[in-house]
């Protein structure tokens, strides 16, 4: 991160066009390719520094977690759903809900403002797996600590012996189970996405990311259909 905020820096993108130009082999044209770290804020302005700079295109090379661009991504979409008059609850967690009958009614979180009661006509699960703590394990026992909801866990083998097994391990696709609308059983104004989800493995299919923007986008216009009316509530 802080190698990303450096290279926004002209006198530091300097030095290192200097660097490259030290070692890349003699005449022009090809592609430089670099760690994904060129900027945060202002990453196509460096970009388009560094390739000028160096008389060739740049590319950004994705590196293991943490990732810059995740970080432009996340920045990217809180600044679009701020200007959409969206409030953010930045640093609370969702501790306690209420449920009449079919219906979530209201959701408590703690955080740096203390206890608040966000009351809502719907609402969206997206508080991730086991990895996320969006469920919690103990022993073979797996729960949805939020709302309790019913997981579907494995009735056989948690795990293979195998480190890498191409059908991946059971215990990965634990998670909520969902109707067609992304409602879990019971459930009328609730609806789930993203790695709380039963029933697919985001390792072994490579599907982590596709899942989580599909799912979410599919739950968000549920809730929003849901809100204008589109169902009896």
């Amino acid at each position: 991160m802080a190698l990303a905020r450096q290279l926004e820096d002209e006198a530091y993108r300097r030095q290192v066009i200097e660097r490259v130009e030290a070692v890349r082999p003699q005449g022009r044209g090809g592609a430089a390719l670099l760690p994904a770290v060129l900027g945060l804020s202002g990453a196509a302005a460096v970009r388009r520094a560094l390739a000028e700079g160096l008389g060739m295109r740049v590319v950004e090379v994705l590196l293991p977690p943490p990732s810059v661009p995740g970080l432009r991504l996340a920045d990217a979409l809180r600044r679009a759903v701020q200007q959409a008059g969206v409030d953010l609850a930045i640093g609370a967690r969702a501790v306690e809900a209420r449920r009449e009958g079919g219906r979530v009614r209201h959701v408590v979180t703690r955080g740096p403002g203390g206890r608040i009661t966000y009351e809502a006509e719907a609402y969206v699960l997206a508080t991730g797996g086991l990895m996320g703590n969006g469920l919690t394990a103990e022993g073979r026992s797996v729960r949805e600590p939020l709302f309790d909801l019913p997981v579907s866990a494995p009735d056989g083998e948690w795990a293979d012996p195998r480190f890498l097994p191409a059908e991946g391990h059971p215990f990965v696709r634990v998670g909520v189970a969902v109707d067609g609308r992304l409602r879990p059983p019971g459930y009328t104004n609730l609806f789930v996405c993203g790695r709380a989800l039963a029933g697919y493995d985001p390792y072994a299919e490579g599907s982590g990311g596709g899942v989580a923007v599909a799912t979410g986008g599919a739950a968000g216009r549920e809730a929003a259909r849901l809100v204008a009316g589109g169902e009896p509530r």
